[in-house]
This record gives C-alpha cells, sequence and structure tokens, in this order.
C-alpha cells in the first residue's frame, strides 16, 4: 500500500508470476486459469484483485476493520502461510522498530505469546556513493535465487538474505558463514522450558578487495564533474540549438533519487522547493488535461503527428496497457 491508500505489484517479469501462482496456490504460473467465482484470469490479476482474495477470500478478514489495518494483518498472514503457518519458523512482521514498541513488547510477553523482539545486524557501506557498483548490496532470497544457489549449497533457505549484485553476490557463498540452531523442549504453547542443545551462528569469511580507494574517489569525482560539465554545457536553453532538453534533466534528477519531490510539498519545504513543486503541478496538469482530450476527443491527431513528449506518453500508457499493471496500486 503507498502512500494514497492504493495498491501497487512492487514486483514485474518472472518474481511477479511466481508472486501470482503463490497467491492462488498453484505450482506453476502456467497453471493458473480464469476463475469463474471470482470473474477473472488469474495469471491477469490486478493488484487490487490480489489484496481483494487475499483480504476475503483466503484469509477471511473482517470488513470492520479500516483499510490500512486490514492490509497490514494480511500481509502478516501471508508471510506467515508462506511457512505453512509452522509455530518453530519466525515471521518477521516489522523491522526497525521504535524503542517504545520494544519496550512495550518486552513489557507484555505474557500478553503477547509467541511474540518476541530480535537484535539484528544492519551492513553499513562506507563511501557507499564511490563503491556501491563495486560491492554491490544485500536483500531478501527470491525463489528464483534459492532454487539456483540450493543446487550447490543445501545451507540455503527461504529466509535468508544473500548478495543481489556486485562482490555481495559474487561472493555470497564465502560471506555468508555458519547458521546457529537451538533443540529445545517447548511447551502447549509453543514457549521454551529447556534448551537442550545449542550451537552458535559463525561468521563467514572476510574479503579484501586490491582497489585503491583514494584512487578511487578521486577518479569518480573528476568523472563526475567532467559529466557535470557535458550535461551543463548542453543543456537546451530558448533560442538555442544545444541537445539536451531541461525536462530530461529534471527527469533524470528525480528519477535517479537525486531530487526527493514528495518532500517538496511537505510544510517544511523551502520557498524554491515549493515554487518547484507548483510548476510542476502545473505542468502535471496541462499534460493531463492534453493526453485526456486526446483520448477521448472526437478527432484525436494521428500518432506520428505528435510531438516526441506527447509519444512518449502514449507510448507509455501503450505500455502499462500490455503488461497489464495498474500505475496506482501497490502490495508487497
Amino acid at each position: 500500500m503507498n502512500d494514497n491508500g492504493n495498491y501497487e505489484f512492487t514486483v514485474s517479469g518472472s518474481s511477479l508470476k511466481r508472486f501470482l501462482a503463490d497467491v492462488f496456490g498453484q505450482a506453476s504460473y502456467s497453471d493458473l486459469k480464469y476463475d469463474k467465482k471470482l470473474g477473472y484470469n488469474q495469471a491477469e490479476a490486478t493488484a487490487d484483485q490480489v489484496m481483494d482474495y487475499l483480504k476475503v477470500t483466503r484469509f477471511g478478514i473482517s470488513e470492520d476493520y479500516a483499510e490500512d489495518m486490514a492490509y497490514k494483518i494480511t500481509v502478516v498472514r501471508y508471510a506467515m502461510s508462506e511457512n505453512s503457518y509452522q509455530k518453530y519458523i519466525a515471521t518477521t512482521i516489522a523491522s526497525d522498530v521504535s524503542e517504545e514498541s520494544v519496550a512495550y513488547v518486552s513489557e507484555n510477553t505474557s500478553k503477547l505469546q509467541g511474540v518476541e523482539v530480535i537484535d539484528d545486524t544492519i551492513r553499513k557501506y562506507n563511501d557507499a556513493e564511490y563503491f556501491a557498483s563495486i560491492i554491490g548490496y544485500t536483500g531478501k532470497i527470491s525463489t528464483e535465487e534459492y532454487e539456483s544457489l540450493s543446487a550447490d549449497n543445501d545451507n540455503y533457505t527461504l529466509n535468508d538474505v544473500v548478495g543481489k549484485a556486485g562482490i555481495e553476490q559474487v561472493m555470497d557463498a564465502s560471506l555468508q558463514g555458519t547458521k546457529g540452531y537451538e533443540k529445545l523442549y517447548v511447551d502447549y504453547l509453543g514457549k521454551a522450558v529447556e534448551v537442550l542443545e545449542r550451537e552458535e551462528p559463525s561468521a563467514g569469511n572476510d574479503v579484501y578487495l586490491s582497489i585503491d580507494k583514494n584512487l578511487q574517489i578521486a577518479a569518480y569525482d573528476l568523472l563526475e564533474q567532467e559529466i557535470a560539465g557535458i550535461v551543463y554545457s548542453n543543456i537546451e536553453s530558448s533560442g538555442s540549438e544545444m541537445n539536451i532538453p531541461i525536462t530530461d534533466v529534471y527527469f533524470a534528477l528525480v528519477n535517479n533519487n537525486v531530487i526527493d519531490i514528495e518532500h517538496f510539498s511537505d510544510e517544511k519545504a523551502t520557498e524554491n522547493e515549493k515554487a518547484v513543486m507548483h510548476i510542476f503541478s502545473g505542468r502535471q496538469q496541462t499534460v493531463l488535461s492534453s493526453v485526456t482530450s486526446e483520448l477521448k476527443g472526437a478527432s484525436p491527431a494521428a500518432f506520428g503527428s505528435l510531438g516526441e513528449e506527447d509519444q512518449d506518453y502514449f507510448t507509455y500508457i501503450i505500455n502499462q496497457l500490455k503488461e497489464k499493471k495498474n500505475p496506482s496500486a501497490e502490495i508487497n
């Protein structure tokens, strides 16, 4: 669920297909079919349809809950279902929680049976701006990654965090280390009463790179300055023949998270940021009105006669329709 209360898929391609197959209880995406009761093809389900199916049909969540709470309950129950509701397999329902939440859970352990706070490690990448492309990053293992990695190493599980790119990915097996475990006696509530056996986890191997840190930083800064100079000297301005439209520059800044445009509408935004947001909103409304007029007008213009920018808008719309995505929705 996004900030606007709408739903959208946060994955695409094979990951989305695997997700849909899991949601509808099929072994493969190819097994998904038209469901008469639901009234749509499972393989073409939108994010809204998936959420409605999970809430109403699969988990039977009461309509008395507010939408935000119903969404949270759905996410937790889906995560538990991924572990087949096995009581001895932990399900993470929240990360990076506040100290107040930790204190509340700790003080109410008798009421919150099965709920506990677990300390975890967080990777910190020093000078990430300069080395991110080399070091890479980590993330929760996907189904495809699990199938590939577990074929050669049976230590991987579906709850693991693995390298997704760079050195983190290439050297993942060496960096992983060995998992620890506990054998416990538990009571009828699943609460541990005695530890029978314990093995502490062990850290993985260290990886040392032969990169000259100072040289890398210096090269990055020089390259950044050179590229910025080329872009600046070629930005299109009124009456010029230069070939980089200023709108492309703005798009690159927003698309690459250099500028967080959502902050511009915040109460704490500066006057310049608010002014930029005002210009952006005005331009956005102009574009939407133009696109709507072309789509609903009695005599729309031929695609080839449209300007390059308008062609880009319609190409985007066509691609969205082909992929049957709903741009205004989100689901994890």
